[in-house]
């Protein structure tokens, strides 16, 4: 449930890899388990289709956040993708972005108005440790509103999901072409 592929920035000429994954839903420790496979092999394809080794964001809904861990609700269950991804030494964008806005609300929205305050994101951003996050932003109105601009949701929803936008510094790499 992947996919992904080379870019180039245009005005540095630095390549990096674009990675879109959307793992299995639902709670638990059965579906942590499977969230957990999944992401190994994410990662493992990654790694043998980056033979250059450059930098790589890895974006998506990966059906999982804090809230799968909480015992009192999922006897064993786990942040199966941050397990995953901080064994390899890749950090969610959001816990090193030096500008975070709007993350207080969740980025699934449940078609919800207006949309819930926890905190909880199943979609995330994370990337190669050289990758700086500039800002990561969990989108709730047109053009980047903030405060009194925000909207409440008119039906029928777009989305389930709020967008999670990242502005980030993809470190160059001199004299490569992808």
């Amino acid at each position: 449930y992947a996919v992904w592929n080379e870019f180039l920035d245009k005005s540095t000429r630095t390549p990096f890899y674009f990675v879109d994954a959307h793992l299995e839903p639902y709670k638990g420790k059965t579906r942590d388990d499977l969230r957990l496979a999944q992401t190994k092999v994410l990662i493992a394809a990654m790694a043998k289709e980056n033979t250059k080794q450059l930098p790589v964001i890895y974006a998506g809904d990966y059906n999982s956040n804090r809230d799968n861990a909480d015992q009192s609700k999922y006897k064993g269950g786990f942040d199966a993708p941050l397990k995953a991804f901080t064994a390899v030494g890749v950090p969610d964008a959001i816990t090193i972005a030096s500008h975070l806005v709007h993350t207080i609300f969740n980025s699934a929205n449940q078609a919800v108005n207006p949309p819930y305050k926890y905190g909880d994101h199943v979609d995330h951003i994370y990337v190669s440790p050289d990758i700086r996050v500039n800002s990561l932003s969990i989108v709730l109105g047109p053009n980047g509103a903030t405060g009194s601009e925000l909207f409440r949701y008119a039906a029928p929803f777009a989305s389930d999901h709020n967008p999670v936008q990242a502005n980030v510094t993809v470190p160059g790499r001199p004299g490569e072409v992808g």
